[in-house]
């Protein structure tokens, strides 16, 4: 699984997203997009979005949550770890 950096980077260059396109859907500025692809993640509820935007599958999307709560000063890695274990009791989707 990619990491978080090279997932944008794929989605927005590889698989032909364009960054309007991603930043339209998901609420967010250009900028703001630009900044993930070097070294911010979004809030938690924008990457879940991102998740379900380029249909990323379910063991990937936790893989990418964990990297999310591994990022030891991000404000929203509680919020993701809670996520995560709410999911260890059902499937997370």
């Amino acid at each position: 699984m990619k990491n978080f950096r090279e997932l944008i980077s794929h989605h927005v260059g590889e698989r032909g997203l364009l960054q309007n396109f991603i930043a339209k859907k998901l609420n967010v500025s250009n900028t703001f997009i630009s900044r993930w692809k070097t070294d911010r993640f979004p809030n938690f509820e924008t990457l879940l979005k991102f998740c379900s935007l380029i249909n990323l599958s379910k063991k990937d999307k936790n893989e990418l949550i964990k990297e999310y709560i591994s990022a030891p000063t991000h404000p929203e890695a509680k919020k993701a770890k809670a996520y995560l274990d709410r999911g260890k009791k059902k499937l997370i989707g």
